[in-house]
């Protein structure tokens, strides 16, 4: 019988490097973990074999990595973006496991890439995605092979909104959309973005003044807000399940 404070950490450290769930992992270094779910719960005088070996699980994370909790979200549009791309692939799959670690990290280094160029957050873009298609979920009027990321020329009603011929296109019309509002700079890409003359340029500098203007949602810069929070942080509460991202 072996004692219960031992098997809690036995039980911790599975969970830690056999229980990352689909699609996560350590690197062969050791460095890289993209995401860990502590879901196990420590049954009454628990009695489990244990291995010849326990692994060892380096937590030395802020000697390796700038943590982004650290960080102050900027909520203005025109600024450089400061989350790794790690963090927002296991963003993405923490809210969508239905999706491939190899999609998402397609559309994450996309983001930060048409971002650079235009000189728009990546943060807030690879956000306001999340937000307008339910992380990759849709079911409203946008339909998913449409690669309308952030609901252009959705406006209700049934209505589906723009059409891209490929996942590159409509992630730049997203984030020339988010120029058009925050900056009257030319673009630097050819244009893709239909609707982008109908925006008043610089009307909106940052996520709160998308408010009313991007969509109707009285709630709309605040929502991005929180999520912007949230993934600095880095922690995710779900009912009784906490997951926490890494880079």
């Amino acid at each position: 019988m072996y004692s219960v404070r031992r098997v809690a950490l036995l039980l911790a450290l599975l969970a830690v490097s056999f229980n990352l769930g689909a699609g996560s992992a350590v690197s062969p270094s050791g460095d890289e973990l993209k995401l860990v779910s502590h879901d196990v719960p420590l049954p009454v005088n628990a009695n489990l074999p244990l291995p010849e070996s326990l692994p060892v699980i380096s937590t030395d994370y802020h000697n390796h990595f700038p943590n982004p909790r650290s960080f102050q979200h900027s909520k203005d549009i025109m600024t450089k973006g400061l989350l790794p791309k790690s963090r927002l692939v296991s963003f993405l799959y923490l809210n969508n496991q239905s999706l491939s670690l190899e999609e998402i990290e397609k559309i994450a280094t996309l983001y930060i890439k048409e971002s650079a160029i235009e000189g728009v957050n990546h943060d807030i873009a690879f956000i306001q995605m999340c937000l307008e298609t339910g992380y990759l979920k849709y079911g409203g009027d946008v339909s998913r092979h449409q690669n309308n990321f952030c609901g252009l020329g959705a406006i209700g009603g049934g209505v589906p909104g723009l059409t891209f011929s490929t996942v590159e296109e409509g992630i730049r019309a997203h984030i020339q959309h988010l120029k058009a509002y925050a900056s009257h700079d030319s673009l630097k890409t050819d244009l893709v973005d239909a609707r982008f003359g109908v925006v008043k340029r610089g009307s909106a500098l940052n996520i709160h003044d998308l408010t009313g203007r991007w969509a109707v949602d009285p709630l709309y810069g605040k929502k991005i807000d929180k999520l912007l929070a949230t993934i600095y942080a880095g922690a995710h509460i779900q009912r009784n399940k906490t997951s926490i991202l890494f880079d």
